[in-house]
């Protein structure tokens, strides 16, 4: 496929997803409440309740709630594709795509149902958990964008999980836990200082412009996740709700930021392995 088809189908993708955001905050409250999952009468055994574990990401019944969850889509859906394009993983990012919308959902929709329903909590709606995946993912396509536009050998797993380290630091600040906030930023910037000093050594990158201007990218990325992650944690909630009510946040984060790049990374090894036979 090439670029403009490729763009055609990323645009649509986006504003799709957009309009049935908005549509669905447009529509009835009669129509609503069929959509999100009610927590204390889900049943496996109904079928409905599946095709709910998708639909309630869609559904907002608070205008402010819409306006967080579909602003932060459409700022981070395009910086993904545009680094997919950087990076010339476009297939990569389709695979993304598909993880985001069919292979997400239910997850957290199931693992929030456990949750919700042992502090007896009814209603469960929002796309904030699928923003969560969205966040998750930007390291993993920022080191393909690394390997392609400056040659360096830049482990996505590696990379990913450096900033695994970092936000975690940066969420046990939010909760006020001292000794895991020093710790995990501590440990989590010197792993990622690390990773990029050992790529720049082994690339051909002499040129002082260019090493800044990893340096620079790499600053980029961390200020934008450092932003998301306040933005998808913010203390009010944390102390108020505890983990409750942002628990799909941490799963929409921990399955990108980690369980999306194991799983390309099989799937890389796995064509190896057909190639070398």
């Amino acid at each position: 496929m090439n670029t403009t088809k490729e763009r055609v189908l990323f645009a649509s993708v986006c504003v799709g997803t957009a309009s049935v955001l908005l549509l669905l905050y447009l529509a009835p409250a009669s129509i609503k409440e069929q959509l999100v999952m009610n927590y204390q009468e889900f049943s496996f055994s109904n079928p409905h309740d599946w095709i709910r574990l998708y639909t309630l990401h869609f559904v907002h019944m608070e205008f402010w709630h819409l306006a967080g969850n579909l602003l932060t889509f459409i700022l981070l859906f395009p910086i993904l594709y545009f680094l997919s394009e950087v990076g010339r993983s476009t297939d990569a990012f389709k695979r993304f795509t598909v993880f985001l919308f069919l292979v997400i959902p239910p997850i957290i929709g199931i693992l929030d149902l456990l949750v919700m329903r042992r502090y007896n909590l009814r209603y469960g709606m929002g796309f904030s958990g699928i923003d969560s995946a969205l966040l998750g993912a930007l390291p993993y396509f920022s080191s393909l964008a690394l390997q392609e536009r400056f040659r360096l050998k830049v482990s996505p797993t590696m990379f990913s999980h450096a900033f695994t380290l970092l936000l975690g630091g940066l969420i046990a600040l939010i909760y006020s836990i001292i000794w895991p906030t020093v710790l995990l930023i501590i440990g989590g910037g010197l792993f990622l200082i690390y990773l990029i000093s050992q790529a720049l050594r082994d690339s051909n990158v002499q040129d002082p412009h260019q090493k800044k201007a990893v340096w620079n990218f790499v600053l980029a990325i961390i200020i934008l996740m450092a932003s998301g992650i306040v933005g998808l944690f913010p203390s009010v909630i944390v102390w108020r709700s505890g983990l409750v009510n942002i628990f799909v946040h941490y799963v929409g984060l921990a399955s990108t930021l980690y369980g999306f790049p194991i799983l390309e990374e099989i799937l890389r090894n796995k064509r190896k392995r057909r190639t070398t036979n």
